[in-house]
This record gives structure tokens, C-alpha cells and sequence, in this order.
């Protein structure tokens, strides 16, 4: 069960994570990332040879998903950092959820095939999407990947 704290613009339940960093701050509306500008440090650049660290709101407005964005020499890699949990009669092989084992001390990174069509962190983050609704659907309805 994930931590969550009550949001004070909305009558909503959020994860603990999507509590807001400055009073102003609006809640991550449906469907969409909650923005990387915040990990660029001050008078810095955001690199794409640095690990990137995302929040994505399904398009429910339920469930969130975590995400690493780690820069390779070939494109993109997205790590799965926090999601919703697979029901227990649900069959989640890696094949099945569209997930590998990762390669940067995370336990999975979302499978797309080849890192080469993910070039930018823009394209990452809508696979990342994709994957997320895709994930939310066979959670929820037991609607499976296409392939």
C-alpha cells in the first residue's frame, strides 16, 4: 500500500512523493509527466548522460508511476522506479509486462525493443506514458499488451 498524504488544493489522495515542493505548486494534472525542470540544478544543464527522475499520472488521475530516464551512447533506458502493484492473480512475467531486468541497480526498465527509436528524453517519457496506460489497463481490466 503506498504512503499517501492528503493534498490541500484538492480533495485528492496523492503519494507521498507528489507532495508539493512550494505552497504554489499545482497538483500533476491527468495524463502527463510532473516535469523534470526541477532536477536541473540552478545555472546548470540537464544532461541526457545523467539519470533523469520522473513522475507520470495516468490519465485516470489514480495512479502514478515512477521513472529513471538513463542516457545511453544508443538512445534511451527507462527505469521503473515506483508503480502500482500487479494484483496477486495476475500473471506478470517480464515478457508479458514488458519489462527487463535493469542494468542500473534498479530492478526493472520498461522493454521497447530497440534504444535507438528513444533518442530524446521527450520520446522516453511518451513511451514511458504508453507504458504506464498499457500497465494501468491489465491491472485493472486484465487487458494485455499489444504487441
Amino acid at each position: 500500500m503506498r504512503n499517501l498524504v492528503k493534498n490541500h488544493w484538492e480533495n485528492i489522495d496523492f503519494p507521498h512523493y507528489e507532495r508539493p515542493i512550494y505552497p504554489v505548486q499545482p497538483p500533476i494534472p491527468y495524463g502527463i509527466f510532473l516535469g523534470t525542470e526541477s532536477v536541473i540544478p540552478k545555472g546548470g544543464w540537464r544532461s541526457t548522460n545523467v539519470p533523469v527522475r520522473d513522475i507520470y499520472r495516468d490519465n485516470s488521475g489514480k495512479n502514478f508511476f515512477e521513472f529513471e530516464f538513463n542516457g545511453t551512447s544508443a538512445g534511451f533506458n527507462i527505469d521503473i522506479i515506483s508503480m502500482p502493484s500487479y494484483p496477486s492473480n495476475l500473471k506478470t512475467d517480464l515478457h508479458k509486462t514488458h519489462r527487463l531486468s535493469s542494468k542500473n541497480g534498479n530492478d526493472y526498465r520498461i522493454c521497447f525493443g530497440d534504444a535507438s527509436k528513444v533518442s530524446t528524453l521527450e520520446k522516453a517519457q511518451q513511451w514511458a506514458g504508453v507504458w504506464a496506460e498499457h500497465t494501468v489497463a491489465l491491472i485493472e481490466n486484465g487487458i494485455e499488451f499489444p504487441n
